[in-house]
């Protein structure tokens, strides 16, 4: 499945490309006039495309307007095909955090999983996709690009979760059960992670 370009703030989408939907507003332009206008509809409009600009014209924009934070995370699988979830801030979520200077995406992503769950991990089977999200941090405004990979583990080993991170609960998942019960208390960009692991199985 191809790389989506879909930035989300506070749960709204803001897409790179046109959207063949009439209650889409598709906001012409390719300057950051055209990025402010979208950015402010957002306040009154779940979803807003901007046909005319490059999906990576568009990410480099952002990073100019907004503090940028890269993260890591991971989808780990069991060997009966069930998913690692964690539970934090009364949302279901997937394993992930900032990644440390000298840091790779891979080596973040691991530390993550392990520092959130216990569960240790090698080397993933493969990336799955980037995520963005703008999102206030005190007085800042934060886009965060979180890198996605997908790991194996030899067992389904109980998790031991890290509450100083706000994490209430870690549990293996059937992907089925995920997407008829988790999914509806995930924030979009980790509900698009799942869609895309599941459409790469």
């Amino acid at each position: 499945m191809p790389q989506k370009y879909t930035v989300y703030l506070n749960g709204k989408a803001l897409f790179f490309n046109k959207v063949q939907d009439s209650s889409i507003r598709n906001i012409p332009g390719k300057d950051y006039s055209a990025l402010n206008q979208a950015l402010e509809e957002l306040r009154q409009t779940d979803f807003v495309s901007l046909p005319d600009i490059l999906p990576e014209e568009g990410l480099a924009m952002l990073k100019q307007r907004f503090q940028f934070i890269r993260a890591a995370g991971g989808v780990v699988e069991s060997p009966s095909s069930r998913i690692l979830l964690i539970y934090r801030l009364d949302t279901w979520d997937l394993p992930k955090g900032k990644i440390d200077p000298g840091e790779s995406e891979i080596e973040a992503a691991i530390r993550e999983i392990e520092e959130e769950t216990g569960i240790v991990t090698t080397q993933p089977v493969a990336a799955i996709c980037r995520t963005w999200h703008i999102y206030k941090h005190n007085s800042s405004e934060i886009l965060k690009e979180t890198s996605w990979f997908h790991f194996k583990v030899a067992s389904e080993s109980s998790p031991i979760i890290q509450t100083e991170e706000h994490i209430s609960h870690a549990g293996w998942y059937n992907l089925d059960q995920i997407k008829q019960e988790q999914m509806q208390n995930m924030y979009p960009s980790i509900r698009d992670v799942i869609q895309t692991f599941s459409a790469n199985l």
